[in-house]
């Protein structure tokens, strides 16, 4: 991620006063550093009064960048929206896979940069649900639909309780005010633990102790990597004017492969997938170098 990125409160400063103090004063210096910085103003939202928020920040210093992570794809909140929006991180459920063209091309055409986010639940929580099918893929779905990043909802937020069940509504998240204090959440979204609040039996060698939902996430995002790759090598090799068997077949995996990993979720296709990419790889890596040798 290029820059900073600050959530601000649920429509915190609608009277404009909070971003009248955030605005940066008026300096090269301090602008240049504004640039690597963006407010999340607005959770999930893109309503009418998620509108008048940002349009009200804009007007105050139209340096502010702003984040925006709708789930909504209504075309028409989407073009009310978009002349104050500086990245775009749709939903990547209820947007990014509802094949609304229309939507996803609102968002392509304004923006800096073109994300998604996550909140994986599957069925029964998140803690029950395939980490193939809800964190490996995620990078997959990314790169089918053309983004350049991708996040999830969450890392690590509650650390005294990620080692509880799934259905947590009745624990307490922490002490405020000298007393319990619990949101609404349903589930715990952690995806890794903290090793102080592991039981007795588990070894707290480590500080962190990585979930399957982590690790699939990890082997996920190098998928995306060795994607970007092949894709990056192909153009190299076109560039160099390579001609063989190598750089056809390598636009073929590029071709095939998310299709097939997204289309059919009853294999694990992922892990073939990135074996036959890292081997083209290595091929065309080869012929560019013996184009350069004659």
């Amino acid at each position: 991620m290029p820059g900073a990125l600050k959530r601000t409160g649920r429509y915190r400063g609608s009277d404009g006063s909070f971003w009248r103090k955030t605005a940066p004063p008026e300096s090269d210096r301090t602008r240049q550093h504004a640039k690597n910085f963006y407010f999340h103003t607005v959770d999930e939202d893109i309503s009418e009064r998620a509108v008048k928020l940002d349009s009200l920040i804009k007007s105050i210093d139209k340096n502010i960048r702003i984040f925006a992570n709708p789930c909504s794809e209504r075309q028409l909140d989407l073009q009310k929206i978009t002349p104050y929006i500086d990245i775009w991180a749709p939903h990547l459920y209820n947007v990014c896979r509802t094949k609304n063209t229309g939507a996803m091309n609102i968002m392509k055409a304004k923006g800096e940069f073109f994300w998604n986010y996550a909140n994986p639940v599957g069925v029964g929580g998140p803690k029950n649900c395939s980490p193939y099918k809800w964190y490996r893929l995620i990078p997959w779905l990314t790169w089918k639909n053309g983004m350049k990043g991708t996040g999830f909802w969450v890392y690590l937020r509650y650390p005294n309780i990620a080692w509880q069940e799934n259905n947590i509504e009745n624990i307490p998240y922490f002490i405020k005010n000298g007393k319990p204090y619990r949101r609404g959440d349903k589930y715990c979204w952690d995806v890794v633990y903290l090793s102080k609040y592991a039981p007795s039996d588990v070894c707290k060698k480590e500080l962190i102790i990585p979930s399957k939902r982590w690790e699939a996430w990890r082997e996920g995002m190098e998928d995306y990597i060795y994607l970007d790759i092949l894709s990056k090598t192909i153009k190299e090799a076109e560039k160099k004017k390579v001609h063989s068997d190598t750089l056809n077949e390598a636009k073929r995996i590029l071709d095939k492969w998310p299709d097939k990993v997204i289309g059919d979720l009853s294999i694990n296709w992922a892990d073939a997938a990135k074996e036959e990419t890292l081997r083209t790889i290595a091929k065309l890596r080869e012929d560019i170098k013996n184009i350069k040798a004659n």
